[in-house]
């Protein structure tokens, strides 16, 4: 379900960026992107188990479309939005909660496109509750679906410290084939390899250097 749901917020997302960059027809890009992801060997393999990579991919993608019209309108509704997707995706997977970064990208740029000289925008940037209304509701929606983070703070560190042992001992991409020194440059091609295949991959690829 969490699989196919996330089609949605994608083809907003997909729809949205196309018009941004000034494409005569957005649809079918959010249209191909659907596609993309519903094709993806890794996301159908993983919508079929208890697994907790597709619902993150959910929230994340809500959290980029409410993160993008952020940006776009800077209406309150979007914040919250963002917030509690990025609550959730942390919850569900903790290091989506670095995707909290996002929501400040796009609060400094609603203000930036604002234009009000460096002073006006600085002030906007720190002066407007609605970044530290989205700071708060995404710690809060975090600990809502993780209440055993403070239940049970202790077991928490020592399972986040056993896991973050593990990373570090075995590099960034220890448990997917590559290590050494070029294991960081790898890191994204391999992801993108076992999680799209190569086809589909190397277009992604294409399209972030676009």
């Amino acid at each position: 379900v969490a699989g196919t749901l996330t089609l949605i917020p994608l083809y907003l997302v997909a729809e949205r960026v196309a018009r941004a960059v000034g494409l005569a027809r957005s649809a079918p890009v959010g249209l191909l992107a659907c596609a993309f992801l519903a094709l993806a060997p890794l996301h159908v393999q993983h919508g079929k188990i208890a697994s907790p990579d597709v619902p993150t991919t959910a929230f994340l993608i809500l959290a980029l479309y409410a993160s993008l019209r952020i940006v776009e309108d800077g209406r309150t509704r979007w914040y919250v939005l963002a917030a509690l997707a990025t609550g959730a995706a942390a919850g569900t997977k903790y290091p989506s909660a670095l995707a909290a970064v996002t929501i400040v990208v796009a609060h400094v740029a609603r203000h930036w496109r604002a234009g009000d000289g460096p002073l006006g925008i600085a002030r906007g940037i720190i002066l407007d509750y609605r970044i530290y209304l989205a700071g708060a509701l995404t710690a809060g929606f975090f600990l809502a679906t993780s209440p055993y983070v403070l239940l049970d703070y202790e077991r928490f560190r020592a399972a986040l410290a056993y896991e973050s042992g593990k990373a570090f001992d075995r590099g960034v991409n220890g448990l997917i084939g590559s290590a050494g020194r070029a294991e960081g440059a790898l890191f994204v091609p391999t992801v993108l390899n076992r999680g799209l295949d190569t086809p589909v991959a190397l277009l992604g690829l294409v399209g972030l250097g676009w």
